[in-house]
């Protein structure tokens, strides 16, 4: 290659190093001013989540049985525990 490629190369480098750093600097900004207009909506789609929920009694109960649910899974997909013994995987 010559001199004068690696220059003209290096310059259109630059030209699409700038033209896409301003491309990401336009993007992010949009970003940023979108979240600033809909913040006040996402405060009202927020609140919700961190209102009054579950008591722990009722947590607890639900718990034991997702627990139960979730170990059944589990022992049927590995093959073996009380599944694996009755050969059902």
């Amino acid at each position: 290659m010559t001199l004068k490629k690696l220059i003209l190369s290096h310059a259109e480098d630059e030209s699409a190093s700038r033209v896409s750093a301003i491309a990401i600097g336009c993007l992010v900004f949009v970003l940023c001013a979108g979240i600033i207009v809909l913040l006040p909506q996402l405060a009202g789609v927020i609140d919700p989540i961190f209102s009054e929920g579950l008591g722990l009694k009722s947590a607890a109960i639900i718990s034991f049985f997702l627990t139960l649910v979730v170990m059944l899974v589990l022992a049927l997909a590995a093959g073996d525990g009380l599944i694996g013994e009755f050969n059902l995987c």
